[in-house]
């Protein structure tokens, strides 16, 4: 029915919209596998990184194309003339693309993740594992204690020792498993544990030297859950998975994770792997400011190296002097 331009309300216009719009388009090639470190944020808590990712991301060609059909639904819709529609649709632009901004359904953090696919975690259990010169006994008897297996029950111990033995320098007493990233981000507050059963893959692992040990052992347990105990491996060096052992990331495939609400008063302790990222953080800024660190000896936080043929043999850091005995 033909109208005159004046009788048409913003609410008679914004009718015409579609009941959804997708605004943002995720390539199937796109995903976060260089922005891992932000998901890792994330997983803790703190999303600020993820949102920044799509700050940049224009939507100007999506909202134009909704406008343009709403342009020409007008003027079908109310038998008026293109310039007439144009003009009712810059009286009331502001209401317009707030309305259609209000109906945007894209998803685009979660298609990046699901794009990036599964990934390596790691849950730090919250034992420290001694290394070598301290009691095989007392360190078996400790990552039994962490794992919930009684201790009477003897059943993983021969698994535990190697794995201990394996871990010449100690670490952490960690889980593996793998996931995909969507089901790790904005976890409800009320999730207080996390269950692990099947074949469980765990870890003693040394982030600090890149070493450790690890064994499978078909069990179930529950421990106190925190958001910060979780980790992606690939954000930590040096990583047991990537970078110690060269590994696939299939090879925790057989650990079954859920996460549970229950009535406990037990909490986890935050790890002190956060404490390893963060001066992670520090010396990856020092070498991105154009420097190095003095004792850092991860190898691709130096650029001025040589190999020292004296005794001790080994390569040095021109720049900050720090040595790599061969």
């Amino acid at each position: 029915m033909s109208e005159t331009k004046s009788t048409i309300t913003v609410e008679q216009i914004i009718a015409l919209l579609p009941e959804t719009v997708s605004l943002y388009y995720v390539d199937y090639r796109d995903d976060l596998s260089e922005r891992l470190n932000e998901v890792q944020d994330a997983i803790h808590g703190n999303p600020e990184g993820l949102d920044d990712i799509f700050m940049d991301w224009d939507t100007w060609e999506s909202v134009k194309y909704v406008l343009d059909e709403l342009k020409s639904d007008i003027e079908r819709e109310f038998e008026i003339e293109e310039e007439d529609a144009e003009e009712l649709m810059e009286e009331f632009e502001d209401s317009i693309r707030d309305a259609i901004y209000d109906r945007d359904d894209s998803t685009p953090l979660k298609d990046l993740l699901r794009n990036t696919g599964e990934q390596v975690f790691f849950y730090d259990t919250g034992m420290e594992i001694d290394g070598y010169g301290d009691d095989l006994k007392e360190r078996i008897r400790d990552c039994k204690k962490a794992l919930k297996i009684p201790m009477e029950n003897k059943e993983h111990d021969q698994s535990l020792s190697d794995m201990c033995c394996n871990a010449g320098y100690g670490g952490r007493l960690v889980v593996y498993f793998t996931d995909d990233l969507d089901d790790w981000i904005n976890i409800d507050e009320k999730i207080n544990t996390i269950h692990f059963s099947r074949n469980v893959t765990v870890a003693i692992i040394n982030n600090g030297n890149g070493s450790g040990g690890d064994t499978e052992i078909c069990h179930s347990f529950s421990l106190p859950f925190n958001p910060e105990n979780l980790f992606l491996d690939k954000t930590v060096s040096y990583s047991y998975t990537y970078e110690v052992c060269g590994m696939s990331r299939d090879w925790c495939n057989g650990t079954e994770v859920t996460l549970l609400t229950k009535k406990t008063k037990k909490k986890a302790e935050k790890s002190s792997v956060n404490d390893h990222l963060e001066k992670e953080k520090r010396l990856d800024k020092v070498y991105k400011d154009g420097g190095c660190t003095f004792l850092d000896m991860k190898y691709t936080r130096h650029r001025n190296m040589t190999y020292i043929n004296n005794f001790p043999c080994g390569n040095k850091c021109l720049d900050c002097g720090t040595f790599w005995i061969d």
